[in-house]
């Protein structure tokens, strides 16, 4: 059976064009690429699935992009800065809105990554609001404008659709659960 689960509850999960009787059902459902609002961000290349990670180094292959843009600088844009600047003679950036890279983690940490890019050539934008993504640069709030050949977003996460929609107790969205990962009496989350 390969068909998208549309809803839960009653022990039952409705689908596609099927539905499926449980006793006890474990939610996988992953997360979706978070754009806030900005306007052309759905058009960069994401890497979250191994389709979008394909699709963007296929890109790499087929244009040799001389300008690349990571918008965002958790662990993923940090690694996909890395990675680029160790394989490609290109221009990188990586571009966070907060004052820090990596700003979930202690200033330290923070610091210490920023050097570590620093020294491969990676150049770190922080404190910049990203006002709109276009084919061929990255507008920011303040009207500074940044040509780039490739922009990679890396900059947050949402539940998906499925997940938005159940009715189960939710934190920021995210279905809440005990510590044994259970979310209700026959309902188990796993993943973020």
């Amino acid at each position: 059976m390969n068909e998208r689960a549309r809803s839960l509850g009653n022990k039952v999960v409705k689908c596609e064009r099927s539905q499926i009787d449980f006793d006890i059902a474990v939610i996988a459902a992953g997360a979706s690429q978070n754009y806030y609002g900005i306007q052309g961000a759905e058009s960069t290349f994401a890497i979250n699935t191994l389709e979008e990670t394909i699709k963007a180094r296929r890109f790499i292959e087929d244009r040799n992009p001389e300008r690349i843009m990571i918008i965002g600088s958790g662990l993923t844009g940090v690694e996909v800065a890395s990675v680029l600047a160790e394989s490609l003679d290109a221009s990188t950036y990586v571009i966070e809105a907060r004052d820090r890279l990596l700003p979930q983690f202690s200033q330290q940490t923070s610091h210490l990554v920023e050097s570590a890019l620093a020294r491969k050539g990676v150049n770190v934008l922080t404190s910049v609001q990203v006002s709109e993504v276009k084919e061929d640069c990255i507008l920011f709030s303040d009207g500074v404008r940044l040509d780039c050949d490739m922009a990679i977003w890396t900059a947050g996460l949402k539940p998906p659709d499925f997940v938005e929609n159940l009715e189960l107790p939710k934190n920021q969205g995210w279905i809440l659960v005990d510590n044994y990962l259970r979310a209700s009496f026959d309902v188990f989350a796993i993943g973020r």
